[in-house]
Formats: structure tokens, C-alpha cells, sequence
């Protein structure tokens, strides 16, 4: 009889971990952390991402389920464009990608445009949602939206989740925050333009707080874990206009260089 496999297909897919750099640029996602030292250091690439295939499958079952969300949307009528339409602010280093824009919402202007933002999440979550609305239970989307809100001159958005569990849909209509809008520029600005760690203190001291246990950057923030040698963490290259990056040594350098640094990498005066 064949010998078994020592480890089967299952156990080798189970085990998969996707470790790559976080995105290039400073992303409206990720502005409502209410960790602004993770900002930075996700930013500057001082860490490698590492995400496990579980949670990669997760992240690309979310990208079928907006797809539903917006076919439910379109069978009452209501019109969606403008899908990963980018945007920035006036450095080019930060901004993202919206879900849509939609109109014709029953309630609203014919006429009148909204930012639509569409998510899927788990049975507890949603619940958590639907009870406190977006703005308490899940500020860091709300902060996305109202970024995306104040670049496109929307007055309003409508956030959209799916129960990954009952295929329950919740809607919210949230109205633009000109005062959080501002609240997070600065924030967004300071992040850009950091020129040293230390103006932005940790949370917490404590690696077991529960928003630092499962920080991707734990290691290099709480104990002695080493910075990552790339170019965005080096003393010889400097942020430009227009989402450039520019190196004395090299010039201009794309993200795809920016991950290899050169024999002249020197760690940045930042860490």
C-alpha cells in the first residue's frame, strides 16, 4: 500500500502565509487607527506584512460579496459607477480607492450623488453595527468615508454591510463631517511628513494591550525587533511630489525598487 503523504494538500494550503509590504501609499482605510505611531511605521515600510492564507481567502470572499451587495442595489433601481475610482490628496502619498458612487437612492435628489461604501463582516459585527451605527462601532470605517466624502465634495454617504453568516444587508446614511474631515488631514499630514518616531507615543507600553497584541508592527514598536531594510527606511531617499519617492544615490524610485535597497542603504535618522 502507498504511504500517506506526511503532510496533505490541506495541511501545506492551511499553512501559506502571503508576506509582502504594506500598500505605497497612506491609506484612507487605515486613517482612523487610533494608533498614529502604526501610521508611520506602516507607511515607511518597517515591517513586513503576514497574512495567512485563511485570512487571504477572507479578504477575496469580501470582494465577491460587494459585488452582490451592489447587484441588491441596482434591482430597486439604484445607479453605482465610479468602482476603485482613486483618490489622493495633494502630496500623492495619501488617499485610496472608493467602493462606488451611487444615486438615484430612494430619499434623496434624484439627482444627488453619495459615496457608497460597501463591507461584509461576521454575524457578530454586523450586530455590533446595526445596534451603536457606523461612527461607534467601526470609527475606522467612518473616518475612510469621511475622507472620501471631503475630496469628492459629497455631502453624504451610504455604507452598506453584509452578514457573512445570514446574508442580512444593514444600510446607514452618514452625513459628511467637515470638522472630522479636518480632525483627519492633520493627521494624514503629520504621518507624511514625520521626520522622527518618537513624536508619536505608543498607545500602550504593554505588547498585551489588545489593540498592540496583534499589531503587525508589535515587534519593532514594544520590543527590540529590527527595522526592515528597503528603501523607505533609509537616510538617502526622500518623499516628493505627486506620490514620488526620490534617492540621491538612484533618483527616482518606483515601489517595486523601493523594496530592494541599494549597497548604500543607511537606516533612516526616524527609528
Amino acid at each position: 500500500m502507498a504511504k500517506l503523504p506526511i503532510q496533505s494538500s490541506l495541511d501545506q494550503i492551511n499553512n501559506i502565509v502571503i508576506e509582502n509590504y504594506p500598500r505605497p501609499h497612506l491609506g484612507a482605510s487605515q486613517i482612523g487607527s487610533p494608533c498614529k505611531r502604526y501610521l508611520v511605521y506602516s507607511f515607511y515600510w518597517t515591517f513586513k506584512k503576514k497574512i495567512p492564507g485563511k485570512l487571504n481567502r477572507i479578504f477575496s470572499m469580501g470582494d465577491g460579496i460587494e459585488d452582490i451587495i451592489v447587484d441588491s442595489l441596482k434591482s430597486v433601481g439604484i445607479k453605482h459607477y465610479g468602482s476603485q475610482q482613486r483618490v489622493i490628496d495633494d502630496t500623492g502619498h495619501g488617499g485610496g480607492s472608493i467602493d462606488g458612487i451611487v444615486s438615484n437612492v430612494p430619499g434623496f435628489e434624484t439627482e444627488e450623488e453619495l459615496l457608497f461604501e460597501a463591507k461584509s463582516m461576521n454575524h457578530t459585527n454586523f450586530l455590533d453595527v446595526k445596534r451603536k451605527g457606523v461612527e461607534e462601532s467601526k470609527p475606522v470605517y467612518y473616518a475612510q468615508m469621511q475622507m472620501y466624502m471631503g475630496r469628492l465634495d459629497l455631502k453624504f454617504g451610504m455604507f452598506v454591510s453584509m452578514d457573512k453568516n445570514t446574508s442580512e444587508l444593514y444600510m446607514e446614511f452618514i452625513p459628511f463631517d467637515e470638522d472630522s474631515f479636518d480632525d483627519l488631514e492633520c493627521i494624514e499630514y503629520s504621518v507624511i511628513t514625520a521626520t522622527n518616531i518618537g513624536e508619536f507615543p505608543r498607545i500602550s507600553n504593554n505588547p498585551t494591550w489588545f489593540q498592540c497584541k496583534f499589531c503587525d508592527a508589535k515587534d519593532i514598536c514594544q520590543s527590540s525587533g529590527s527595522i526592515e531594510s528597503n528603501c523607505r527606511t533609509c537616510n538617502n531617499v526622500q518623499k516628493q511630489v505627486d506620490g514620488e519617492w526620490y534617492c540621491v544615490k538612484r533618483g527616482n524610485i518606483s515601489s517595486e525598487e523601493q523594496e530592494t535597497p541599494c549597497d548604500e542603504y543607511c537606516i533612516s535618522d526616524m527609528w
